[in-house]
């Protein structure tokens, strides 16, 4: 779903969405990660938005170096109230590797690089536009990881996300 802003820097609605990933439906079923999240995501998620946030949907994504994976500028908002990222790279991630997450507040731009075991919370009732910028096809490795977010049971949702907890 493409949502249009105010903001100027925004792209218009006039233009595609688009984004390039890989997924693993392996990853968001491995004990070990859903461990993770049940012992220190999920309570934080909780922490923000209360104990009715609703389901959570969980997608492991992989943008690799070929300089082709990205997403655009968007928001999750339709997507639920709040969202993570938790980083599964093994190396800190170089300035001019590409794969940033970029997040629009208050008209600038916060940069969050994609560390090993980052955890990056985002809360979407707040309409904040973020994306991320292609990986260079000389980074040293892939951009891992898993990305969730709470939704009403009655959300409809994109085919992609299917996974509930």
């Amino acid at each position: 779903m493409w949502n249009t802003s105010q903001d100027k820097r925004f792209p218009s609605s006039k233009e595609t969405y688009e984004n390039h990933f890989w997924t693993s439906q392996s990853i968001i079923n491995d004990d070990y990660v859903l461990e993770v999240f049940d012992d220190y995501v999920k309570p934080l998620m909780i922490e923000i938005d209360g104990d009715n946030m609703g389901e959570i949907l969980h997608q492991a994504t992989q943008m690799k170096n070929n300089g082709k994976d990205y997403f655009r500028c968007h928001y999750d908002d339709y997507m639920g109230t709040i969202g993570y990222i938790l980083y599964f790279t093994k190396y800190h991630w170089k300035y001019d590797w590409g794969g940033l997450l970029q997040i629009s507040t208050n008209e600038k731009i916060e940069t969050i690089y994609p560390d090993p075991n980052r955890l990056v919370l985002i809360n979407h009732k707040l309409k904040t536009a973020h994306w991320i910028n292609p990986i260079q096809k000389y980074a040293k490795q892939y951009r891992n990881n898993m990305t969730g977010f709470a939704v009403a049971p009655d959300k409809e949702l994109p085919k992609t996300w299917t996974h509930r907890l």
